[in-house]
């Protein structure tokens, strides 16, 4: 079971995504953000719950390319890709349990 959420560039995104089938989860963050931290922290909580997608992470004052593209307009932000496009976006990372149902596998 993987329990790392993996920090990306925005070069690294594109090919990760570019490279994905599959689901995929990205998490966009800054890192001076404390609701920021709460949301990874619950992330990993739920990782460590079972079986989950990959999550990635990256910080959105270094991708200023993805902010745009997918339009993020408040962090913390979850997406959930599947097959290299969008198919859910939370913005409020609420519960543990929640967050479990959309990154298990």
């Amino acid at each position: 079971m993987e329990n790392q959420i993996r920090e990306l560039t925005e070069l690294e995104l594109k090919k990760t995504l570019s490279d994905t089938t599959g689901k995929l989860a990205i998490y966009f963050y800054t890192p001076m953000c404390g609701t920021c931290k709460l949301a990874e922290r619950m992330l990993h909580i739920a990782m460590q719950a079972g079986e989950t997608i990959p999550i990635y992470k990256i910080n959105v004052n270094f991708a200023p390319w993805f902010v745009r593209k997918w339009e993020i307009k408040s962090i913390p932000c979850l997406m959930l890709f599947s097959n290299q496009t969008p198919i859910h976006t939370m913005f409020a990372l609420n519960t543990v349990q929640e967050l479990y149902q959309v990154i298990k596998k």
